[in-house]
């Protein structure tokens, strides 16, 4: 359902890898609610959200290295914005999950993905320029 397409890459493999692997969360998301038949889906929920949170602060991390060794000048902007998006993950309740985990998950996921499609293509795109 979700994947990093051509629209969303940026030219550089490293960068794009960690983007696709975001979108692979995505989807792991999407699968647990739309997917088979669990009977309390809570434990994948909370594997699916941890992974989120480790690795987009893996990710952040990652990039905005990049964007010093390429000496962005929009770096204190797109570093904003990645701290907005790590303080809303890091907000989730796990413990809300117990009930309606479904709109819970559908929630998160709206969430992320919006959030990742509109970095990508209004943020990241920015430094892209500075390389190529």
């Amino acid at each position: 359902m979700y994947e990093l397409t051509k629209e969303y890459e940026t030219g550089i493999d490293k960068i794009d890898n960690e983007h696709r692997k975001l979108f692979e969360i995505a989807d792991k998301c999407y699968q647990i609610v739309n997917g088979g038949f669990y009977e309390d889906k809570y434990k994948e929920i909370q594997s699916v959200i941890n992974e989120l949170k480790y690795y987009t602060k893996f990710h952040f991390s990652e990039e905005e290295k990049f964007m010093e060794s390429i000496k962005h000048k929009q770096i204190f902007s797109h570093k904003l914005q990645h701290d907005y998006f790590i303080e809303k993950i890091d907000s989730i309740d796990i413990n809300e999950l117990k009930d309606n985990q479904d709109k819970y998950i559908a929630d998160i996921l709206d969430f992320v993905v919006i959030w990742i499609k509109q970095h990508i293509l209004q943020k990241d795109k920015q430094y892209v320029k500075d390389v190529h």
